[in-house]
């Protein structure tokens, strides 16, 4: 299956909002952020231009514009247009660019007809210098790995409900990248996803840490990696890794910013009171079974690695769904209360609007007081039998 075929769940979404003039993509690597930008691209119309932040052809273009060329003169020519004309930049692998964020400004305010759209894999440099110079002009979107609904997205529908429990044991292993789906389930794919997971490590985030962090960068990672669906100490987890707790925080940001985890906090009944500690997940499959060293199939698994693995690929789901919906008013968290909890909730406008237990079998969960906590709010238990349906 070819995975330039796959439809994006965020294609819908790559438009210009009325008064941002930026658009700005960011992602992990190989979630197939130029890949979406492109089929968006040949189909826009009017005048249009594309620069590569990675092509040294098009970084002395860029060169141009820093050395002082006026904003009007040096995009006319470079989209072919008069100076007062409208367009369209792209700047992919938009970190590339020096200064690039104080210069799109520049090119924005000098030009009300121009629309820019830029994108890159660093997600962490991307939200920073869009928050600092961009406020105001820009609207931000996030592309993640790919869900089980786009990866069935080819398929026709009768055989998208046929094929989703077989999809479903697979991605559970290996995730959703889109690049490793391509490849067999065997040494490639570990290949593959090592790589991915190496060059956000030492290309994304190395830049913000020192050097000699990596390995307890490393060391983070995989502590993370056993601990899915556990309160997070961080008091021990500095303990452990021999770092203060303030470092251990600044990492746990910079993974969460850079599109690798997802720190589910703890509320408590309907205040919607942030109370216990996080709970870390993983944004993909593919990278957790990297960082626990195990590529076996679903099948062959422990219950507990089994019921790890299944949560985590859910509450990661969940985290896409809303992203792509553009919902920026429900927050994702756990239902913690002393004598219960309750894996996952939606919560907005003061109150829990859904919850979900995730279980292996159709046994049924949720207490007695648990379910009380929830009030009025629909309750759903998840499990592997009927998670394909749910999340089609």
């Amino acid at each position: 299956m070819d995975y330039l075929v796959f439809e994006r769940e965020l294609g819908s979404r790559l438009q210009f909002v009325p008064g941002l003039p930026i658009l700005v993509l960011v992602g992990a690597r190989r979630t197939g952020k130029t890949t979406l930008i492109r089929n968006w691209y040949a189909r826009a119309e009017g005048h249009k231009a594309w620069l590569d932040g990675d092509n040294p052809a098009d970084l002395l273009a860029w060169e141009r514009f820093l050395g002082g060329q006026d904003p009007a003169s040096w995009l006319g020519s470079l989209l072919g247009l008069d100076a007062k004309g409208c367009g369209i930049l792209v700047l992919d692998e938009a970190q590339g660019f020096s200064q690039v964020s104080r210069l799109v400004k520049v090119l924005v305010d000098a030009l009300p007809g121009l629309r820019v759209v830029m994108s890159g894999s660093s997600a962490l440099k991307l939200k920073d210098f869009s928050a600092e110079s961009m406020a105001g002009r820009k609207q931000l979107l996030e592309l993640y790995p790919l869900s089980l609904k786009e990866r069935l997205s080819p398929l026709t529908p009768s055989l998208r409900a046929s094929s989703a429990p077989g999809m479903l044991q697979e991605m559970l292993v290996w995730g959703g990248f889109p690049g490793a789906m391509a490849l067999p389930p065997d040494w490639s794919r570990v290949s593959y996803l090592t790589e991915v997971l190496d060059s956000t490590l030492y290309r994304d985030l190395l830049s913000e840490t020192r050097s000699r962090d990596v390995a307890v960068l490393k060391r983070l990672l995989v502590y993370l990696a056993r601990s899915v669906g556990s309160k997070l100490n961080t008091a021990n987890l500095s303990a452990s890794l021999e770092l203060n707790r303030a470092t251990v925080s600044r990492y746990l940001h910079l993974l969460s910013e850079a599109s690798v985890l997802l720190l589910l906090p703890g509320i408590t009944g309907q205040g919607i009171l942030p109370k216990a500690q996080p709970k870390p997940y993983f944004l993909d499959n593919g990278l957790l079974s990297m960082l626990l060293a195990d590529d076996r199939s679903f099948l062959m698994r422990r219950p507990e690695e089994q019921g790890l693995l299944l949560e985590n690929f859910f509450v990661a789901e969940l985290h896409k769904s809303y992203h792509y919906q553009g919902d920026h008013l429900t927050q994702l968290g756990y239902l913690w209360d002393k004598r219960a909890e309750i894996d996952l909730v939606a919560y907005s406008r003061g109150a829990i609007q859904a919850a979900w237990e995730v279980k292996l079998s159709q046994t049924q969960g949720g207490s007695r007081h648990s379910r009380e906590l929830l009030g009025s709010a629909p309750f759903r238990l998840v499990n592997l039998q009927n998670m394909p349906e749910f999340l089609l």
